[in-house]
Formats: structure tokens, C-alpha cells, sequence
């Protein structure tokens, strides 16, 4: 086989693998459970990094050992509850409100999780945020015509949000 046909076939071999292993395997490999006492890492980072991936067991191990302020912006100016949101995960998001994650924060861009959650087309986070008290207001009242969606995008999101955007708000 040449090389082409071998990479086509790591390729196809590699699409049913998870991408990217959480990381409660990576640290069960024991070359890395040796570096392990070498390394630290800044807990919000970690948690950033989690929460993007949706690992709700490092989450769980971050938030509930106190070591991170979940309502504190990170090191590149983004909470942890907007990452939750544009990445479209929903397990942490759920978890980071239940443990206080204030949903009305604005990143370094001046974007709440709503936003963002709405602008990643992660309708049903969006759905959430607006559950549990996001202001919407500026989605109903210009958001959506300044942002630069398609007009199939705004019809998907005007259908899915229906239920949340009331006239009398």
C-alpha cells in the first residue's frame, strides 16, 4: 500500500476514536501520572480547558475543591460559563449555574454568555441561560439584526428561542 492509501486508512480508522480523551485518561497513563509532580498548571486555565471539552469530572473535581472562582474572569479575559456556551457544553454550563456561575457577565469583548451561546448557533445553552434569568433584551431588540447571520440561522434561532422571547419583556 502506498502512502496515500495509508493515510486514508489511519484517517478512517481514527474517525470513530474521541478526539480529544479527557483528561482523567490522559492522567491514568503512567508516564504522565510521573511528570505529574513536575508540572503544575494555573487552575483557571484547567478549568477553561475542561469545561471547553466538556469534562464534567475535572469540573466537578476543580469547582468543588475550591481552588477556582468560578465567577472570576480567566487569564485570556473569558469566564468559564462563556466557554461552556460556545462550545456547547451543556453538562458544565448546567453544573457552573447550580454552583453560582453568575449568568450575566461580560467577557473581555463585552459579550455575556448569552451572546455568545446565540452567535455559536448553541441554541439549546442559549435556551438555559434565558431559563435561568439571562437578559434578553438586547437579543430581541437588536442583536439579531446588527449580527451577520444567514436568514436560515436567524428563522432556526427566532423558532428555537419562541418559547423564551416574550413580547411583554
Amino acid at each position: 500500500m502506498n502512502i496515500l492509501g495509508e493515510n486514508v486508512m489511519r484517517k478512517k480508522a481514527n474517525e470513530n476514536m474521541p478526539r480529544t480523551p479527557t483528561l482523567k485518561r490522559r492522567l491514568e497513563v503512567p508516564a504522565v501520572r510521573q511528570r505529574q509532580r513536575s508540572l503544575s498548571m494555573d487552575e483557571k486555565i484547567l478549568l477553561n480547558w475542561a469545561v471547553s471539552r466538556n469534562d464534567i469530572d475535572t469540573v466537578k473535581g476543580i469547582v468543588e475543591s475550591a481552588r477556582v472562582d468560578i465567577n472570576e474572569r480567566g487569564t485570556d479575559g473569558f469566564y468559564p460559563l462563556h466557554r461552556a456556551a460556545t462550545t456547547g457544553s451543556m453538562d458544565c454550563l448546567k453544573f457552573l449555574i447550580e454552583k453560582g456561575a453568575a449568568v450575566e457577565v461580560y467577557d473581555k469583548d463585552g459579550l455575556s454568555p448569552l451572546d455568545v451561546a446565540v452567535y455559536e448557533g448553541e441554541y439549546d445553552c442559549a435556551l438555559l441561560l434565558i431559563e435561568k434569568g439571562a437578559n434578553i433584551s438586547h437579543i430581541k431588540y437588536g442583536y439579531l439584526e446588527e449580527c451577520k447571520m444567514s436568514p436560515k440561522t436567524r428563522k432556526a434561532l427566532k423558532k428555537r428561542l419562541s418559547q423564551c422571547l416574550k413580547t411583554d419583556r
